[in-house]
């Protein structure tokens, strides 16, 4: 938290959701999975999941031949996510680090490493400190006409006050104002609702960690669950 400015719940809700703590990191060879996944992916029409899945497998290879993990031996998910933060291999080649400072990465056995990596994991991926995921913010009626859907926010906060946004009460003016931002919409299918949040660059630095809007707002709800806990707890001396 001190060092890449992300608040400790949101690391501890990552890893939860992930992997239950570790509990549930996976037991597939992440070898045979990328391979199968790259070369023989099961949907046809989707042949840019089977190049992603081969990029993955390269970058595997590469950290084998680093001598950062033995491919031979790596466990992980189905889909070849590892550790208890569930890296897949680009992302532990790019942004996982050696947070106890013992001269490797250990993303399963090491929670300092784990924790560390996915701190930077969303800092390089454009995490603001001291703003929050979601703007406190009453969007306008209209507010699918904003939703893009993508994984960048594109609006400013004098855009969605013009479309009739407007602050909830007891919001203070606060430094989430003077970055970009983005409508969010939570669909709920099986009752028919839509849910609609404005989102701060932090709500889509959780995006790219998974693109899932869900998975980005159910990480931001249980960071805010645990954050009430952790106040209410007595203190300890």
């Amino acid at each position: 938290e001190q060092a890449y400015g992300v608040p400790a719940s949101i690391i501890v809700a990552i890893i939860g959701v992930e992997t239950l703590y570790g509990r549930h990191t996976g037991d597939f060879r992440v070898l045979d999975a990328l391979a199968t996944l790259g070369f023989r992916y099961p949907d046809a029409s989707r042949p840019e999941r089977a190049h992603m899945f081969r990029n993955q497998l390269a970058d595997l290879i590469v950290l084998d031949y680093q001598g950062k993990l033995d491919a031979r031996q790596a466990t992980g998910s189905f889909a070849g996510a590892m550790g208890l933060p569930q890296f897949m291999p680009g992302s532990l080649m790019r942004y996982a680090t050696d947070g106890d400072h013992d001269g490797r990465i250990d993303l399963h056995a090491s929670t300092t490493d784990a924790i560390a990596s996915v701190a930077r994991f969303l800092r390089l991926h454009g995490w603001q400190p001291h703003v929050p995921v979601f703007a406190p913010v009453t969007p306008p009626a209209d507010a699918q006409r904003l939703v893009t859907g993508g994984l960048t926010p594109t609006l400013n906060w004098h855009q969605l006050e013009s479309s009739g946004a407007q602050l909830q009460a007891g919001a203070q003016p606060a430094n989430w104002q003077q970055h970009e931002l983005g409508m969010v919409n939570l669909v709920d299918e099986p009752r028919n609702t839509v849910e609609y949040r404005v989102g701060t660059p932090n709500f889509f630095a959780l995006t790219h960690y998974n693109r899932s809007y869900f998975y980005a707002s159910s990480v931001a709800d249980l960071a805010q669950a645990i954050e009430r806990r952790m106040q209410a707890a007595p203190a300890t001396h």
